[in-house]
């Protein structure tokens, strides 16, 4: 007698293709809205793996070493930067030292005497005045009295003024040049009036350091041709240190 067993037919396996028929869905779709993730399928994208400390350290190695290569590289520039700051300095220092020697020329009488007074009215602290001769195109009864008013002005200024003059230059100047006038100039301090014999040229020496010069015409000696003004502190100190000896001889003179 055969034993009766239980049958359960077999569900029929439907395929994805075959479902997406019967379904009128999309494959895609089908699947992309299985809950996979609700089955242990899925993978949960908010959920980070753990990560341990020596995975820790190595990262915080890796990121340590670009980090020191760039200080090393910043401290590197700033070294560079130090060691050329000194040669940055001498260089502007040789760069203001040839900016401060210069010359200006001036050609006839007329751009002659308005560079000449141009540079007494800028002097600063000091003006000497040496005087040997006079040319023919100075006119001592004109352009002597304003020569005198611009010195005035710089004694004023507290502007330290001396005057060597030859005896000749000074027998001229003193009989142009008003005698309250120049009583008055010479009253007024800081100026010191000499006459020298030893003195020789015709130039003014200001603030120590400029030198403007008369210039003689080389084919008519009692004539100006022109003036150089020139600021080199070197040959300043030149000029100055002929000037002591011959101020150091001269006469002083006290009153006119």
């Amino acid at each position: 007698m055969l034993c009766p067993l239980s049958y359960a037919p077999s569900r029929p396996r439907i395929r994805g293709e075959r479902l997406t028929l019967l379904t009128r869905v999309v494959l895609g779709r089908l699947r992309g809205g299985l809950p996979l993730e609700g089955v242990g399928l899925g993978v949960d994208r908010r959920v980070r793996p753990a990560v341990g400390p020596r995975a820790l350290r190595r990262a915080a190695v890796v990121v340590d070493r670009p980090v020191e290569t760039k200080r090393r590289e910043l401290r590197q520039r700033i070294e560079t930067c130090e060691s050329g700051k000194s040669d940055l300095i001498d260089r502007l220092a040789d760069a203001e030292t040839t900016d401060d020697e210069f010359w200006t020329a001036a050609v006839g009488a007329d751009d002659s005497l308005d560079l000449r007074f141009g540079r007494i009215d800028a002097a600063e602290e000091s003006i000497v005045v040496v005087a040997t001769d006079v040319s023919a195109q100075f006119d001592v009864d004109r352009e002597g009295p304003e020569l005198l008013d611009r010195l005035l002005g710089a004694i004023r200024s507290g502007v330290d003024v001396s005057v060597p003059l030859s005896p000749d230059v000074f027998d001229d100047a003193r009989a142009a040049v008003d005698a309250d006038r120049a009583t008055l100039t010479i009253a007024q301090g800081p100026f010191e009036l000499r006459i020298a014999e030893d003195a020789y040229g015709n130039f003014y020496l200001i603030d120590g350091e400029e030198v403007c010069l008369e210039v003689a015409d080389p084919l008519a000696p009692d004539r100006l041709f022109g003036m150089l003004d020139l600021r080199d502190r070197g040959f300043a100190a030149r000029v100055r240190d002929g000037f002591e000896a011959a101020w150091a001889d001269g006469t002083v003179v006290d009153d006119v």
